[in-house]
């Protein structure tokens, strides 16, 4: 396990505009590749099929993130119960909501998100920068809030509560640098 090897190469289906998020959408252990267009809001998943390629998967299906999917942020991680299937966190900048969506199978086999929750609105402020890590150590990642006006950063579940996240309280952020209005 120390060295990478080619597997193969193909023609990159990814367009400039769109962003792309790696994990385990489909649940057969074997990361796949979202791709997403802010602009159009459209998202399709790529998975490794028996060609040995990337191809779009046919059995995909919006679910619940059938709504208005323009200009957010999409990020991937373990909140739900089909733990390691990757579920997202949708992040709307300008209602400045977090919605949790959970990686699942529907009963047409299709591979779909149906909707956790949604955090009350402005409960992130405009420039905050959100993350997910595995935090605390669990089977389950977690949400990093960093607020750029002060530097400081919260800690939270992907859980809901009282309108938004539930806090992190048995963690410190111990050495992260406390800087307001820099970097990302």
């Amino acid at each position: 396990l120390t060295t990478l090897w080619w597997w193969f190469t193909q023609p990159n289906f990814i367009l400039p505009e769109e962003h792309y998020i790696v994990g385990d959408f489909t649940g057969d252990g074997a990361d796949d590749i979202m791709v997403y267009n802010p602009e159009s809001g459209s998202i399709t998943i790529y998975s490794r099929m028996r060609t040995g390629y990337f191809e779009r998967i046919p059995n995909f299906a919006l679910g619940n993130l059938s709504g208005d999917n323009r200009n957010k942020t999409l990020l991937a991680g373990d909140f739900g119960q089909a733990t390691p299937r990757k579920d997202l966190l949708i992040i709307n900048q300008s209602t400045r909501e977090i919605s949790r969506y959970d990686s699942v199978t529907d009963g047409s086999g299709n591979v779909t998100f149906w909707w956790a929750f949604t955090t009350r609105s402005n409960f992130i402020q405009r420039n905050d920068q959100v993350r997910i890590a595995n935090i605390t150590g669990s089977t389950k990642d977690e949400v990093l809030i960093r607020k750029i006006s002060s530097g400081a950063y919260n800690l939270f579940k992907a859980e809901f509560s009282d309108g938004g996240l539930l806090p992190i309280s048995t963690v410190e952020t111990g050495q992260l640098p406390i800087k307001p209005n820099t970097g990302k």
